[in-house]
């Protein structure tokens, strides 16, 4: 099992761990500032930034059913994307 494993840090990061957050962020870092970028307002980045700790929580309070941590990478992608 690979340390950077998005499954395996969401479930630290559902346990409290807030430690888990910078490895899941540098994960979607990029997306979330070309979505900030794109919508033009002063504070976009910060509100996909929320945006994606509050669909960490959810997920990890759901027990994510997702097999693959590519299949959750894409998943919050097209969260972040749709946001």
């Amino acid at each position: 099992m690979e340390k950077n494993d998005l499954r395996v840090l969401l479930d630290f990061f559902g346990s409290g761990d807030m430690g888990a957050f910078p490895p899941i962020y540098s994960e979607f870092e990029k997306l979330i500032h070309f979505y900030g970028r794109k919508l033009r307002r002063e504070d976009a980045v910060q509100e996909l930034t929320v945006f994606l700790l509050e669909l960490l929580w959810k997920l990890s309070d759901d027990h994510c059913a997702f097999e693959s941590s590519e299949g959750l990478k894409r998943y919050i992608a097209v969260c972040i994307r749709n946001q």
